[in-house]
């Protein structure tokens, strides 16, 4: 995917959504949100996963996402309850100061957390590393096609020569 020689294998997730799946915007406006959504796209959606070789590095930053999404959606959780178990002290000075903007920041550090689940996840865009797009399976398919992209010419092409040499019958050797 980057170009060098790959180190090590990764498993990735390609999810294509469903056709009518922007119908879930309208989750969004009435305030069900973006949890709800992901799973509901996670689940109607067709997908394939198969394993690529990568760097470490890149299956290092590519774990990274998913570790810091996770990490904010606990803080956020925290955060709240922190806010809710403060605000109820006696003090006004203390209630609006720090507990409030606890109470306030820790929806958004929420949805943004879901979010980076999601991308990592591979139900949502995913801004690093590569992108897919995973067709229906026709009838007499065993497996589904996917399409990929975002991926370094070099990875590409040494990809393409691999499945050439696959495809050529190899000659028996005689005794």
């Amino acid at each position: 995917m980057t170009g060098r020689p790959a180190e090590t294998w990764r498993t990735f997730r390609f999810r294509s959504p469903a056709p009518w799946s922007p119908a879930f915007i309208l989750l969004f406006a009435v305030g069900i949100g973006f949890l709800i959504s992901g799973a509901l796209i996670y689940i109607t959606s067709p997908h394939a996963s198969g394993r690529m070789p990568v760097t470490r590095e890149a299956a290092a930053r590519l774990s990274r996402l998913i570790w810091i999404s996770v990490m904010l959606m606990a803080g956020a959780v925290v955060a709240a309850f922190v806010g809710v178990l403060t605000l109820s002290s006696t003090n006004l000075a203390i209630q609006l100061s720090g507990p409030l903007l606890l109470f306030m920041i820790a929806p958004f550090a929420f949805i943004a957390g879901s979010l980076g689940v999601q991308m990592g996840l591979g139900v949502a865009f995913n801004p690093i590393g590569p992108r897919g797009k995973v067709f229906r399976r026709k009838v007499k398919d065993h497996d589904r096609i996917v399409e990929l992209y975002h991926l370094h010419p070099a990875f590409v092409s040494a990809t393409s020569s691999m499945y050439a040499a696959r495809s050529v019958p190899q000659a028996r050797l005689s005794k």
